[in-house]
C-alpha cells in the first residue's frame, strides 16, 4: 500500500486514516463510498492543483473537487460526475456566469441567487448545477437558460473594462 503524502490543506488526515464519504455518482448511478484524496492522484499533470482535496469514486475513477476555500474544506462541491456531465457542466457555467460575475460585491451574490431561484421553479426541483446528474437534465438546463436569455428574462452583462 502507497503511503499518504500529508499536505496542509486537510490537517485532519494522517497517513493511518483513509477519508470516505457517501456521494452519489453520475457513472455508477448510486450513492459510493467515496474516498478523500488529493489533485495530485488525479491531475499528476497539474502541479497546481497536486495539494487540493477532491473525492474520488474508486469503482469507475470519476471525481468531484470540494469547497477547499471555505471553512469545510472537504466539503463535496456536488456528486460525482462523468467527464461528459462534467464538461456539459462547464457549459451551463459559461452560460450563466456573465450573468452574474460581473455585478458589484452583494449585488453579485443576490443575482446568482436570484438566477437559482428561478432555474428551481422552472426546474421543479431545487437547482445547482453540480447537483445535475444526466446529460439530458443538463440539455435542459442549457435550453432554458438560453431560452431565457434570448427572451431577456436573464441578462447578460458586459465585462468591466480593467
Amino acid at each position: 500500500m502507497e503511503k499518504l503524502t500529508i499536505l496542509p490543506i486537510i490537517p485532519q488526515l494522517t497517513t493511518f486514516q483513509i477519508m470516505t464519504k457517501q456521494i452519489h455518482c453520475c457513472q455508477c448511478q448510486k450513492e459510493v463510498e467515496a474516498r478523500l484524496t488529493y489533485g495530485k492522484e488525479i491531475y499528476s499533470h497539474r502541479d497546481d492543483l497536486h495539494a487540493l482535496p477532491f473525492w474520488i469514486c474508486d469503482i469507475c475513477k470519476n471525481y468531484v473537487g470540494t469547497h477547499h476555500k471555505t471553512k469545510d474544506k472537504t466539503k463535496p462541491l456536488g456528486n460525482i460526475p462523468t467527464k461528459e456531465l462534467r464538461e456539459a457542466r462547464k457549459h451551463i457555467h459559461a452560460l450563466l456566469d456573465p450573468i452574474w460575475q460581473n455585478k458589484e460585491g452583494d449585488e453579485k451574490w443576490k443575482e446568482r441567487a436570484r438566477i437559482y431561484r428561478f432555474l428551481t421553479e422552472e426546474l421543479g426541483y431545487k437547482y445547482h448545477t453540480a447537483e445535475i446528474k444526466t446529460i439530458e437534465e443538463s440539455r435542459v438546463v442549457y435550453r432554458l437558460v438560453q431560452f431565457y436569455i434570448k427572451k431577456g428574462y436573464l441578462i447578460l452583462t458586459q465585462p468591466k473594462s480593467k
